[in-house]
């Protein structure tokens, strides 16, 4: 081996475990991996000193190894300098960009036909009577104030226009007023062609005709559904009625008028326990995609939730993978992993990228805290800067970046601190952990690790005696 492939750090310069360091049992032996770099390096059982080493923490330097696999040590930053490792913790911010506004989430209804029993708009918008519902004049003002912002950001990310409830359908006339002055923005240019349009629905009052209006308007239906007719008990009409086979309805309608559709489904205790069921729905629904989402924060998870739920996330999702189906959260954490890609948050709110409009006009971030005034940013007939907007800039800094508890996490680049609502309401604290999202990112990244093992690189020489050859 050629010793000055490793003069980029000198020959007698020492080098230690990185402070993101981490590590995987394998049957081949340990993958090692730096967790804001995400090169994984399998070190085979047989490299006994090595792994020691690395898992106490000691000096090695490039005479103790052939020089080759000190270069991929380092390059992966499985092991660097304390002065690395200390730039590297104070240049973390690098990766938080300022608020920049590209997603627009408009309520255009607060009321709903369904009382499901863990909605998390119970507990901060939806009234199913009397809740407001959208005028079409604050559709259009709002479609204007998000292109205004979007615009002022500067931003070259697609936009994403989501619509919303309550239950929207609700609220069609307006919908297609907003959705027409969409494809007219489009077509003047002044929102980009790559613009996509979601709606999320129950779907029990989806018809032929709105199927094929959303579908002539390239709008992607979210279908709430949470598998099975078990799975799908706590679903039920505000006089009690189940509303499964409603649902089953709109899924056929969106099918026969050729529209693109996906379930988002509610991870329950009933879904839990019923996983078969909720694997045989999906292969029999087919969608394109699924959400699996958490429970929220009304007090509906029972005490061991969060392992619960990531054990099942890692049964389901491969056998959704073999039916063609993408799951969503899991799909792009996977991505991140895969193309060593630093995930700074993990929804459009917190990024500092959403606003959010009510029927009455005001703009808020997150969907979800729309009962708490502090998190309100404008109105619709407001000018609105992103960058210098306080919310704002102080939602981006929620980021397990910047938050110490979690700078020794296996998914540190790759989590993206799970929902803030969360842990505002079950910690008091937006800058609480969602433990939801943080036990099921570190499963992640252990399953990510031990399903691809075969192709990372590998150390398969022991550290070097005096003589250059292996211990």
């Amino acid at each position: 081996m050629n010793p000055t492939t490793c003069s980029l750090f000198g020959n007698d310069k020492s080098m230690r475990s990185s402070n993101y360091t981490h590590r995987v049992s394998v049957p081949e032996g340990f993958v090692f991996f730096n967790s804001l770099y995400l090169h994984p390096v399998l070190i085979r059982d047989n490299c006994r000193n090595i792994i020691d080493y690395l898992i106490k923490g000691q000096d090695i330097n490039p005479r103790m190894l052939p020089s080759d696999d000190f270069e991929l040590l380092s390059r992966s930053k499985i092991v660097t300098t304390a002065e690395e490792d200390m730039l590297v913790h104070d240049r973390l911010g690098r990766f938080i960009r300022p608020p920049q506004i590209n997603a627009a989430c408009f309520i255009v209804s607060e009321r709903c036909n369904m009382r499901c029993s863990y909605c998390l708009a119970d507990e901060s918008f939806c009234d199913n009577i009397n809740g407001n519902v959208m005028s079409e004049d604050v559709a259009i003002r709002g479609l204007d104030f998000f292109m205004r912002t979007y615009h002022r950001s500067g931003y070259k990310i697609a936009p994403s226009i989501t619509i919303y409830g309550g239950e929207p359908l609700i609220s069609f006339d307006v919908i297609q007023v907003l959705i027409e002055r969409i494809s007219e923005s489009i077509k003047r240019l002044e929102l980009p062609e790559d613009t996509t349009v979601n709606i999320n629905t129950n779907g029990t009052l989806l018809t032929e005709d709105m199927a094929s209006f959303f579908r002539d308007h390239n709008v992607f239906i979210s279908i709430s559904l949470d598998g099975g007719s078990r799975c799908n008990s706590p679903r039920v009409y505000v006089d009690g009625r189940d509303t499964y086979e409603d649902v089953l309805k709109a899924v056929d309608i969106c099918r026969r008028a050729g529209c693109s559709f996906g379930i988002s489904s509610t991870v329950t205790e009933d879904v839990l326990s019923n996983k078969e069921e909720y694997l045989d729905q999906m292969e029999s629904i087919c969608p394109s995609r699924v959400g699996l989402n958490p429970m929220l924060s009304n007090g509906c998870m029972e005490s061991g939730y969060p392992e619960r739920l990531s054990e099942f996330v890692l049964s389901v999702v491969p056998r959704l993978m073999g039916m063609g189906i993408i799951e969503d959260r899991t799909a792009e954490k996977m991505y991140a992993l895969s193309n060593h890609i630093v995930r700074s948050h993990d929804c459009y709110a917190v990024r500092g990228c959403q606003i959010t409009i009510t029927p009455s006009g005001k703009v808020g971030t997150c969907h979800g805290m729309l009962d708490l005034d502090e998190f309100y940013v404008s109105t619709v007939d407001d000018d609105l800067d992103p960058e210098s907007d306080p919310v704002l800039r102080r939602w981006t800094t929620r980021s397990p970046l910047l938050m110490e508890v979690c700078q020794k996490c296996p998914a540190l680049a790759v989590c993206g601190g799970g929902c803030p609502m969360n842990a505002l309401r079950i910690k008091g604290d937006l800058f609480e952990l969602d433990d939801s999202c943080c036990v099921l990112s570190k499963s992640l990244v252990d399953w990510y690790m031990r399903d691809n093992v075969g192709s990372f690189d590998v150390i398969d020489s022991d550290l070097l005696g005096d003589d250059n050859e292996p211990v």
